[in-house]
């Protein structure tokens, strides 16, 4: 009887202000700990308070923890401690994402366990609303105990999430970013700034990507306030920070030493052309460039010389055009391009028709008799002159190694005698007397006397 008039008292007392107190908007400061109010209902024990002026029950916002105290009038203090929670069976605790309530409170006074989640019951949190509802239930004479009813419930006294800050820093500051919560955007960028999110009350998945930036190389170095990259775990009220660190792109240029020059041969004939790689001025670090060669025509072949190891791409590499006698005569855009990036450099190959060459034979004197001496001699003409020129003669009577430009020889025989050169320039042209010389070889003056 006792138990019920005091419960009456009180119930006069609190419920004047309870839908004040109890449906407050709740606040958008968070503590480390969210403190619980209001009152629950036990047809045995009456009302019991959770929060006074030298006590109450606090939930921690990150471990989902209950810890505090709760107070009847009744039975005097229940205990929410982790210690005397573990006693009966288990901890309080609530699940921060789903909001169901387990684990146990204990009443000091008498020691009863009181279960906050069994078969057919259970408190939860809902955090629409910031109240609990549902039951508990103890074995002795505590009973039921109501968590929300009619004008009355526990609730807590801020929302379990509150604004979070989220400061980005870019480099270059020319770079954008965009941020995700739970994989959904909701906030973008350009150079540093800052952003506000609210997190779920259990945590949320944050992450940033950054755009791409002219010069740079994506994606950039990501690092965050809590040691880890792209992503990280907020919870509410907390101020983080991500860095996006980007890397100056690998750059280079291509030049060349100009129009290259070949005549044609009788055999190959060869050009060279320097092509200057060099790092531009805002590069990143130095890479291997590769060159190829395109444009030049069917007979025409071409070979790089390489750089220096480690001295990619600030050097010069010498180009080597080989040019065949059956290469078309003609002015050709010849493309360099380096790999990577597919840089190019143009200049022009000219390829010029073999020079014209022409042999002509003379002998001294124009004739001759047995045992007289001969002097053939040859004479070369061509434009533009390739020398140095070879020689090779060949002929009536004449050896097979002369190889001079002329030379003097005695016929000791009567007749008509031949007489021809083979001329080779410096680029293999090859050229013959036309016609070949001759000279006829008479009888010697003392024998046609007798």
């Amino acid at each position: 009887m006792k138990r019920l008039l005091t419960a009456g008292i009180a119930l006069a007392v609190v419920l004047v202000g309870l839908s004040m107190v109890l449906f407050a908007s709740p606040t958008r400061a968070l503590a480390a700990a969210i403190d619980l109010s209001g009152y629950a209902w036990s047809e045995n024990v009456g009302w019991i308070s959770f929060k006074g002026p030298t006590y109450g029950v606090t939930l921690s916002n990150t471990t989902g923890l209950f810890s505090g105290h709760a107070w009847s009038e009744n039975i005097g203090w229940i205990s929410f401690q982790q210690a005397d929670g573990t006693s009966c069976g288990g901890g309080a605790l609530m699940n921060l994402a789903t909001g169901a309530v387990s684990g146990w409170a204990k009443v000091l006074s008498t020691g009863a366990c009181v279960h906050l989640a069994g078969t057919g019951y259970a408190v939860a949190y809902t955090s629409a609303t910031s109240r609990f509802s549902g039951y508990a239930w103890s074995d002795t004479d505590v009973g039921w105990i109501h968590f929300a009813g009619t004008n009355y419930a526990v609730v807590t006294d801020s929302t379990l999430t509150s604004d979070s800050t989220i400061n980005v820093t870019v480099s270059p500051t020319s770079a954008g970013w965009t941020l995700y919560k739970d994989g959904v955007q909701f906030a973008t960028g350009v150079g540093n700034g800052t952003a506000t999110v609210t997190p779920s009350a259990s945590g949320s998945s944050i992450s940033i990507t950054g755009g791409s930036v002219a010069g740079y190389d994506s994606p950039p170095d990501y690092t965050n306030s809590q040691g880890g990259g792209s992503s990280l775990t907020l919870f509410g009220g907390e101020t983080i920070g991500f860095t996006l660190t980007y890397t100056r792109a690998f750059d280079y240029t291509l030049s060349n030493g100009g129009t290259v020059t070949v005549e044609e041969g009788g055999t190959n004939q060869f050009g060279q052309v320097v092509i200057h790689e060099a790092l531009t001025g805002t590069s990143g670090a130095s890479q291997a460039v590769s060159l190829s060669a395109s444009g030049q025509p069917s007979g025409v072949s071409t070979a790089f010389s390489t750089c220096t190891p480690g001295s990619k791409p600030n050097c010069d590499s010498t180009l080597t055009i080989t040019v065949a006698p059956t290469t078309n005569p003609g002015t050709y855009p010849v493309t360099i391009t380096g790999s990577p990036l597919g840089k190019t450099t143009t200049f022009s190959l000219i390829i010029n028709a073999a020079s014209g060459m022409s042999v002509t034979c003379s002998r001294t004197p124009s004739s001759a008799h047995v045992g007289d001496t001969v002097h053939w001699s040859s004479s070369v003409s061509q434009n533009p002159a390739h020398p140095p020129y070879t020689y090779l003669w060949s002929g009536t009577n004449i050896p097979s190694n002369i190889t001079d430009s002329g030379f003097d020889i005695v016929y000791s025989t009567t007749g008509t005698k031949t007489a021809d050169v083979t001329v080779r320039d410096s680029k293999d042209n090859i050229s013959h007397c036309i016609p070949a010389g001759s000279i006829n070889i008479g009888v010697s003056p003392i024998f046609e006397e007798f």
